[in-house]
């Protein structure tokens, strides 16, 4: 079971680690949950004194964060995606060739196989 802290009607996912010598508290985003990563011998009532008075700034921050959060991708046609820094929008096509992904024109390709029954 994992250890859990409520602050301010926030829960937050207890991760203990040995090397860690700082607390540090974000979001996981694949879990969609709140996490406080802490060192190993801290005890849950000393986690929960030190971040008490800093959790609205602390908060702020996380939740400023989490509105940066791309969605993920879908895969459809004009739907953009980045290579080397530059926005590309995504093209759909019917293809036969081995080639699944290619960049042409400023437009990221991307093939669907069409296997005819013989």
């Amino acid at each position: 079971m994992k250890e859990t802290l409520s602050i301010n009607s926030i829960r937050f996912e207890i991760r203990r680690s040995i090397r860690r010598k700082r607390i540090s508290v974000g979001l996981d985003t694949t879990a969609g949950i709140y996490f406080a990563a802490v060192p190993f011998g801290l005890s849950i009532s000393e986690i929960s004194r030190i971040l008490l008075p800093q959790i609205d700034g602390l908060m702020k921050k996380i939740k400023k964060k989490k509105n940066m959060i791309l969605p993920p991708h879908r895969y459809e046609n004009g739907e953009k995606f980045f290579y080397k820094g530059l926005e590309y929008p995504l093209k759909r096509f019917i293809s036969d060739d081995k080639e699944k992904l290619k960049l042409e024109k400023n437009i990221f390709l991307i093939a669907e196989n069409v296997r005819s029954e013989e």
